[in-house]
Formats: C-alpha cells, structure tokens, sequence
C-alpha cells in the first residue's frame, strides 16, 4: 500500500460519494469532525484523462479542490452516509436529527433541498 498524498485540509469520520456535477465528475466529501457537520468540499479533476500512475502520481497535480462551491445543509449530518438517488447526492439524518436533504446538482449554483415531513419514523427521541 502507498500513500498517494494528503488533503489540504481535516477530513475525519467524514462521508463521500462521486457525482456529476456542473458535467464533471466529482467526488463530494461530507460531515467531517466536530466542526464541519454541515459542509461538503468537493474534488475535481485537473484533465479528463486517465489517472497518473501509482508510481509518479501526485494529489495537487490530479485534483483540485472547491472548483464547485457547495452550500452548507440546513442540518448536521455528521456520522451519516451521503447516498446517490439518481445521480443527486442525498443524505438522510446525522447524530440529532432525522431529516433528509438532496442537493440539487441542476441548478447552478447546488444547493440543498429539504425534504419536511419526511423524518425517519423509527428513531427514539
């Protein structure tokens, strides 16, 4: 196993999932750590092409970072799975809620819809 680079930034206990967004493919990375429980950052591709080889490939070279802005969700969904509902990124509850949002990848641009009245019935509160 190697290494292949780092993240400009924290991402622990975080959720992801790749989408087109904007007619680019795009790895979303959600709900990460104590303090980002309602963000989402994205990763783009530099080129279309093919993934260097493990042997010289380089993070910075291959990705870049927020080329798509995301809006924050209404609620925290920190420990929960982002999902793919048709292509639309969608995620369902976190730590204190039970609310499920899509993120809107037609408009431009994203932003988040919440679905209300569609609390999961089978949580204890």
């Amino acid at each position: 196993m190697k290494r292949l680079g780092d993240l400009p930034f924290d991402f622990k206990i975080g959720s992801c999932g790749t989408f087109i967004i904007d007619s680019l493919m795009t790895i979303l990375l959600c709900f990460s750590g104590f303090n980002d429980r309602r963000g989402c950052r994205s990763l783009t591709r530099r080129n279309n092409g093919l993934l260097s080889s493990i042997g010289d490939f380089v993070f910075d070279a291959e990705f870049e970072v927020d080329r798509i802005t995301l809006p924050d969700t209404t609620h925290d969904h920190w420990m929960s799975s982002i999902a793919n509902y048709q292509g639309f990124p969608l995620v369902l509850g976190g730590t204190d809620n039970v609310n499920l949002e899509m993120l809107n990848t037609m408009k431009s641009p994203p932003e988040w819809v919440e679905y209300e009245g569609t609390e999961y019935p089978y949580l204890d509160k």
